[in-house]
């Protein structure tokens, strides 16, 4: 599988909500091996 970079934040400084997110989406994506099941996660609005 080809790992592709998060997107970076405009902040620079993550938030710890933004370090768990991250983490998930990339134990999703060594779980699932789905590029696109990421893709769509992180694609979702942030609230």
């Amino acid at each position: 599988m080809t790992t592709q970079p998060l997107p970076a934040l405009a902040s620079g400084d993550p938030s710890a909500w933004d370090q768990a997110l991250y983490a998930f989406l990339i134990d999703k994506g060594n779980r699932s091996g789905s590029k696109r099941t990421v893709e769509s996660y992180a694609a979702l609005p942030q609230v």
